[in-house]
């Protein structure tokens, strides 16, 4: 899965902490991407890409989940989550000689 995550400032001045990640069925399922957000005079923006690999064996609902340290100035836009669906994985191995 691939998420690019866009903040904006909404008109404060200042300095904080936005995490982002993926949840799954709302619980969280990836590390949270750390990242500083400076909103100058609250025209602020930072984008935020998100990769993720994971396997489903029933329908689960995907969400992008953003925090902020000072919510009072940052917000998210609308994300999309592109994902790319897979009929099965088969794992190569080396084949050097002498290595089963």
């Amino acid at each position: 899965m691939f998420a690019t995550v866009a903040f904006a400032g909404v008109g404060a001045t200042g300095t904080g902490v936005v995490e982002t990640g993926f949840l799954l069925d709302g619980q969280i399922y990836s590390p949270f991407v750390q990242s500083d957000f400076v909103a100058p005079d609250g025209n602020g923006f930072r984008v935020v890409p998100l990769t993720t690999g994971l396997a489903l064996d029933r329908p689960q609902t995907v969400q992008v989940g953003c925090v902020a340290s000072q919510p009072t100035f940052v917000s998210s836009q609308p994300t999309t989550i592109t994902a790319i669906q897979v009929e099965s994985v088969t794992r190569i191995q080396d084949q050097s000689p002498g290595i089963p």
